[in-house]
C-alpha cells in the first residue's frame, strides 16, 4: 500500500496460494528490508525482496513443524516463532532451530468460600415447573445441596427469595477476538452468559481468553472453543486454515487441535467431504467433536453438529435454505434422525432486526446501556434498511425459518441456541435468540432448556453444568421475573454466579480497575 500516491500493489511468493491466515503469521518484512518471512501450508518460509517489496528470488522452506507469529531479531539473522506451543528460534544461516525456555504457570481459581442463595424459585433446566422457596448450599465452586428453605441461617446468605435462579446461559455460537478488550467477558456475565462456544477463532488469542477467565485474572465465562476454521484451497475469514485439504497440513493442524486441547473442530465450506470424514475419524478418536455448516453427507460421517438453518455451503449454495426462507422436509428429517445437533441462528437470519423494529422496549435494559454507544439504535435501523434493499425477504420471509426450527424440535430434534456475533451485537444477540424462538412458538420452558441443559449436552459438560443440581458446578443466574411465563425476563439480571464467584450487575457493568 502505497503512502506517496503511487498505484498499490498485489504480491504473492507463490500464486494462487493463500499465504496465513490474516492474523498473527505475517508476512513480516525483515530488518534490512532484504526479505520476507511469511506462513504457508502451515510452515515457516523466507523470500528476498527488494526494498520496493518486489520479489527477487524463489521462497525458502525454513520449518516441517507448524509456525505461527514469526519475528525478526534485529540482525535479520533470526526468526522467532511459535510452534504449536513452544516459542523457537532459527538461525537462518545454518537452519539450527533451538527452543526457548518458557516456565509460565497458571491454574483454575478455586474459591474457598461457602454461603447460601435463598431462592423464591428455581428453574432446574430439567422441569418445566419451578421448585419453590429452597437454599442453594454453595461450597467452593459446587452446589452442595438444594434444601428447604431455613431461617437463620449463619455466614453469608444471598437474599433471592423474590427471584428467579436459573443455570448459566450458553452462547453456542461466538467469534471472539483480543481487540474486544477487558470489557467482553464482563459483557458475557451481565447478560446471564456463563459459557460461550466458540466455532473458529485465532486459537492462542482464544486460549489466553480462557485462561484468563477461568483464572479469575479477568471477569469472564467458560470458554469452549476451537482454533482456526478448517478449510480447503483458499480462505475466506481470516479466522481459517487454508490449503489444508490433502495436504500434511491438515495432519499439522490436527495435531494442533489435540496439543492445544480444542474443544471442537470445525471444518469449513471448501474442505471437500471426503477430507471432512478424514478429520471426523480423527477429531472422534481423541474424544473431539465436529460441526460444519453441512448436513449432508456429514450425517453419514457422524458429524456431531451443524451451524446456521442458511449460510456458506461447499456446494455453491445452502442445501439447508432457499431464497424465501424455506427448508424442504430432507432437511429437517436429516437433522432429526441422525440426532446432529443444529444451532440455527435466528436471531442472525432475521430474529434480531426483526425484534429491533418491532419491539420499541429491547434496548432498554442497563447491559445494553453499559456495553454499546447510544447510537448503535440508529446504525441498526439503517443497517435493517440496507439489508432489507438487499434482500427483499430476508424479514418478510422469517416466520418460514421460525416454523423449520420448531419442526425439528417437535420431531425429536436437538437445537441450541448462538448467533454468530459480533455479526449481530454480543449478548444481547443471544437473547434476540432465545426471543425469537419464543415468538415462533417454542416454549419458554424448551427455549432455556436449549440454552442450559441442551447446550451443555451437546458441549460435552452436563456432567457440571447446564442445570440446578446438587454436585454441579456454582453457575447461575439470579434473574427478576417469571422467564418460565415470558423468556424476556431473562434480560432481568440481578446477579451471576460463576464457578462459585457471585457478581451483582452493577460490578459487571463498571470497568475493572
Amino acid at each position: 500500500i502505497s503512502f506517496d500516491d503511487q498505484p498499490d500493489r498485489f504480491i504473492s511468493p507463490v500464486p494462487e496460494r493463500t499465504i496465513g491466515t490474516r492474523g498473527i503469521n505475517g508476512p513480516v518484512w525483515s530488518p534490512d528490508g532484504r526479505q520476507m518471512a511469511f506462513i504457508m501450508d502451515g510452515v515457516l518460509w523466507v523470500v528476498p525482496v527488494e526494498p520496493s517489496g518486489a520479489i527477487v528470488g524463489s521462497p525458502r522452506l525454513l520449518t516441517h513443524e507448524l509456525a505461527d507469529a514469526p519475528s525478526w531479531t534485529g540482525d535479520s539473522q533470526h526468526i522467532v516463532f511459535l510452534a504449536t506451543d513452544r516459542l523457537k528460534v532459527i538461525d537462518l544461516v545454518d537452519g539450527h532451530i533451538e527452543s526457548i525456555p518458557l516456565d509460565f504457570t497458571w491454574s483454575v481459581h478455586q474459591p474457598k468460600t461457602s454461603f447460601v442463595v435463598h431462592a423464591g424459585k428455581i428453574f432446574d433446566g430439567r422441569s418445566p415447573t419451578y421448585r419453590e422457596n429452597v437454599d442453594i448450599v454453595i461450597d467452593g465452586n459446587r452446589i452442595k445441596e438444594i434444601v428447604p428453605h431455613q431461617e437463620g441461617r449463619t455466614g453469608m446468605v444471598i437474599d433471592a427469595s423474590s427471584r428467579t435462579i436459573i443455570p448459566g446461559l450458553f452462547e453456542m455460537h461466538t467469534h471472539q477476538h483480543a481487540t474486544a478488550g477487558e470489557p467482553l467477558g464482563r459483557l458475557w456475565l451481565a447478560y446471564g452468559i456463563t459459557s460461550t462456544r466458540e466455532p473458529g477463532t485465532e486459537p492462542y488469542d482464544a486460549l489466553e481468553r480462557k485462561e484468563a477467565w477461568a483464572s479469575g485474572r479477568r471477569k469472564g465465562p467458560r470458554a469452549f472453543y476451537t482454533g482456526g476454521l478448517i478449510d480447503g484451497n483458499r480462505i475466506y475469514y481470516g479466522m481459517a486454515v487454508g490449503n489444508a485439504a490433502g495436504s500434511a497440513q491438515l495432519e499439522l493442524e490436527l495435531n494442533r487441535a489435540v496439543a492445544l486441547d480444542y474443544d471442537m473442530i470445525k471444518t469449513y465450506v471448501r474442505m471437500p467431504d471426503q477430507m471432512q470424514q478424514r478429520i471426523t475419524a480423527f477429531a472422534h478418536h481423541h474424544g473431539i467433536p465436529v460441526s460444519s455448516h453441512e448436513i449432508y453427507p456429514a450425517t453419514h460421517y457422524g458429524v456431531d453438529a451443524v451451524e446456521h438453518m442458511g449460510a456458506t455451503s461447499r456446494r455453491g449454495y445452502s442445501p439447508k435454505l432457499t431464497a424465501l426462507n424455506n427448508s424442504y422436509e430432507d432437511v429437517v428429517q436429516l437433522i432429526i434422525r441422525s440426532k446432529m445437533v443444529i444451532t440455527p441462528t435466528l436471531s442472525l437470519h432475521g430474529g434480531f432486526y426483526t425484534l429491533a423494529m418491532k419491539d420499541s422496549s429491547f434496548f432498554n435494559h442497563q447491559q445494553f446501556l453499559a456495553f454499546f454507544e447510544p447510537s448503535m439504535k440508529e446504525q441498526v435501523h439503517e443497517r435493517v434498511g440496507r439489508v432489507i434493499k438487499m434482500f427483499p425477504t430476508y424479514l418478510s420471509g422469517f416466520s418460514n425459518v421460525q416454523h423449520t426450527v420448531k419442526s425439528i424440535l417437535d420431531g425429536g430434534g436437538r437445537i441450541t441456541p448462538g448467533t454468530d456475533s459480533p455479526i449481530i451485537p454480543p449478548g444481547i444477540s443471544l437473547h434476540a435468540e432465545l426471543q425469537s424462538w419464543a415468538n415462533g412458538g417454542i416454549t419458554p420452558f424448551e427455549v432455556i432448556r436449549s440454552a442450559t441443559l441442551w447446550s451443555a449436552e451437546s458441549v460435552g459438560v452436563s456432567e457440571d453444568l447446564g442445570t440446578v443440581e446438587q454436585g454441579k458446578l456454582a453457575d447461575l443466574v439470579i434473574v427478576n421475573g417469571d422467564p418460565l411465563k415470558d423468556v424476556r425476563d431473562l434480560l432481568k439480571v440481578e446477579m451471576v454466579i460463576k464457578n462459585g464467584v457471585a457478581f451483582s450487575l452493577e460490578e459487571l457493568l463498571k470497568a475493572s480497575e
